[in-house]
């Protein structure tokens, strides 16, 4: 019965997929080029012809931040944006980044800051021969759940040993979500630190199962918080079945076409086309 359901998802995919569906996959961060952004400067997109692929790629959807500046856009915000410019996106289906960067401030300003705070060794601790190694220090109490921005972490020099699982560069730390409060010169260590939960225990969230750039999706109901690219588990909203999914964005999850998970949700999306 399972390979029979499994069957129908991937024949309902195969013939979404003939009627010319077109896949755009949203980067998380975009370093502008020129004077204007594209929509090729800011996802990778498969589209049934050239000719589709080059008209979506030229698309214009906004100039470029100005320079020092980051911007950031919704993907929603920017389906609509399509819409505005002309473009047809009945066909289209939009995944990857929930949240697009723009701009290249960020990670300059990161990589400068690493570089400047390079670690002189003082000549006390050479004469005392003690190790000196880099961490990431907090500079303001975080309470748990914040995201750590660039202004609350810097790179300092530590005398003596570290816990192996202690953050010695900047990037591993901002952007991170805190799992514990975190006080004033406290040295941050990996377990601490978790990427932003895109999807919390008891919110309905959307399930995609996907192939060929064609998606089938049904709703389900989270069992655990998700950050990206965590593994949780879901439930039917008929509280019938569990299975697991990949958190792929803001309240979305993917599982593949394939297996147990697949199997479920074509159970799912059965049961939805007969109601």
């Amino acid at each position: 019965m399972k390979k029979k359901l499994l069957f129908m998802l991937l024949l309902l995919a195969s013939s979404i997929s003939e009627g010319g569906a077109t896949e755009i996959v949203f980067r998380a961060q975009v370093i502008p080029k020129g004077s204007m952004i594209r929509l090729g400067d800011m996802a990778d997109i498969s589209a049934a012809t050239p000719e589709r692929m080059h008209d979506l790629m030229t698309t214009p959807l906004l100039p470029v931040p100005a320079p020092g500046t980051v911007q950031y856009m919704q993907r929603n915000a920017l389906r609509d944006l399509l819409a505005s410019r002309g473009v047809d996106t009945k066909d289209l289906f939009f995944g990857g980044a929930t949240v697009i960067e723009i701009g290249d401030a960020v990670k300059k300003t990161i990589k400068q800051k690493e570089q400047k705070e390079k670690i002189v060794q003082p000549k006390i601790q050479e004469e005392a021969k003690l190790p000196i190694s880099k961490a990431v220090v907090v500079l303001r109490k975080i309470g748990v759940g914040e995201l750590v921005r660039e202004s609350d972490v810097e790179l300092r020099a530590h005398p003596g040993a570290l816990p192996s699982n202690a953050l010695s560069s900047l990037s591993e730390a901002v952007g991170m979500e805190a799992r514990r409060q975190l006080p004033v010169g406290y040295v941050l260590r990996k377990n601490q630190l978790r990427a932003p939960l895109q999807v919390l225990r008891g919110e309905t969230v959307t399930v995609f199962a996907r192939t060929g750039g064609v998606s089938v999706k049904t709703f389900a109901i989270a069992k655990q918080d998700g950050a990206q690219g965590d593994l949780i588990r879901v439930q039917a909203l008929d509280k019938k079945e569990l299975y697991m999914a990949h958190v792929s964005g803001r309240r979305e999850l993917e599982v593949l076409a394939t297996g147990h998970s697949a199997q479920e949700l074509a159970t799912l999306e059965r049961r939805s086309a007969r109601r």
